[in-house]
């Protein structure tokens, strides 16, 4: 079963638990799929999917959050729309490269001013802060600050990256 079969059977066994997807923050539901909705989603948008590679479809623009939520949250698959098209990742990119500049300014947790063309490297969120929604967490490199195990990482927004492939 290849990761995108896998991902409808799953959708199909929370809608025969008659579950719906609630997405919390600090305790709080702040986003939720019904279960009817899963099953729109599972029967539009993944009853065809490839065997291997990267999974691209045209989508609804009422669609978008529900399917960007199930996605990169739940999932936790990276995923670029553009227009009415998205592509789904197989696999996570380990890397990427900034396609504008990150700064304090579009992105207030930001340590430093990364320019474009800059080269950043998936990560942990340290904290559990990131909101996959909006983001990801990317360092600029890997290195451990001395005497922990921790990678600094920032959050970047995904109209802000695009994969990296050497």
């Amino acid at each position: 079963m290849n990761v995108f079969e896998n991902i409808k059977f799953k959708i199909l066994s929370l809608v025969e638990s008659q579950k719906s997807l609630p997405f919390k923050s600090k305790k709080k539901v702040i986003y939720n799929l019904p279960q009817q909705r899963l099953l729109y989603l599972a029967q539009n948008y993944f009853a065809s999917t490839p065997k291997c590679g990267n999974y691209q479809f045209e989508f609804l623009k009422d669609d978008e959050m529900d399917l960007l939520f199930l996605l990169r949250v739940y999932f936790s698959m990276y995923v670029e729309v553009n227009n009415e098209l998205m592509t789904v990742y197989e696999v996570f990119p380990r890397r990427f490269k900034l396609i504008k500049e990150v700064n304090s300014q579009n992105h207030r947790h930001a340590p430093k001013t990364f320019s474009v063309n800059s080269i950043m490297h998936l990560s942990k969120s340290v904290y559990g802060t990131n909101n996959y929604l909006n983001g990801i967490p990317l360092s600029e490199d890997l290195e451990v600050v001395p005497g922990t195990n921790i990678v600094p990482s920032v959050q970047i927004n995904y109209q802000y990256i695009k994969p990296y492939k050497t």
